[in-house]
């Protein structure tokens, strides 16, 4: 899926998309899957912003055994933008 977001003026300011591992650019995949061995990666948002070329930022969903994870990547750049264990009480809440 795909949506564009628009300025007050009616240009473009930029798409977000969202689908599987299976669309995922090599580079990124490779980048993720290298740093979370065993995790599962469940959907990926990619955002393109209109104002600053060539520049997409990535947010991908991941699940492991224990955990879920959300990571953002831009500028070849990943950080974990959450982090979240299984609940003891509730072990299959995800």
């Amino acid at each position: 899926m795909e949506r564009g977001f628009y300025n007050s003026n009616g240009t473009v300011a930029g798409t977000l998309k969202g689908y599987t591992s299976d669309k995922m650019t090599d580079e990124i995949l490779r980048m993720v899957k290298g740093s979370y061995k065993g995790y599962a990666i469940t959907y990926v948002d990619e955002a393109e912003i209109v104002k600053v070329p060539r520049t997409t930022a990535y947010i991908v969903h991941l699940q492991g055994n224990e955990d879920l994870k959300v990571v953002g990547i831009c500028d070849d750049e990943m950080d974990v933008l959450f982090d979240s264990e299984k609940n003891a009480a509730n072990p299959k809440r995800f």
